[in-house]
């Protein structure tokens, strides 16, 4: 685990990357929809309850979810072999940080 400023990144063996940090994103709902609009293998969808952008892999991307939960922003990128809908089992399955919750570790 790396405490880069206010972002928690983890990546682990298999490839994935998880950042999770202070949401920024001022509509995440208009931020997905335009991700959506500009590349064919992004789109919008729910997770854990809250909209999200999700990105299938193939076409250069590795897959991945991208969503805000509690002020946080949650980031998965997977590792272009996994598909999305692993990638979003994986997601339902974290548990939020919070940068001020680990500080002192790692």
């Amino acid at each position: 685990m790396e405490i880069c400023g206010p972002a928690i990144v983890q990546r682990y063996s298999n490839g994935f990357v998880l950042t999770q940090e202070p949401n920024s994103i001022k509509d995440p709902d208009a931020a997905w929809q335009r991700f959506a609009n500009e590349y064919k293998e992004f789109s919008v969808g729910t997770v854990r309850g809250v909209s999200a952008s999700l990105a299938e892999r193939g076409s250069g991307a590795d897959g991945g979810v991208q969503f805000v939960e509690d002020g946080v922003l949650i980031d998965l990128v997977g590792n272009g072999t996994v598909p999305l809908k692993d990638l979003m089992g994986v997601v339902e399955t974290l548990r939020p940080l919070s940068p001020s919750s680990s500080a002192g570790t790692g």
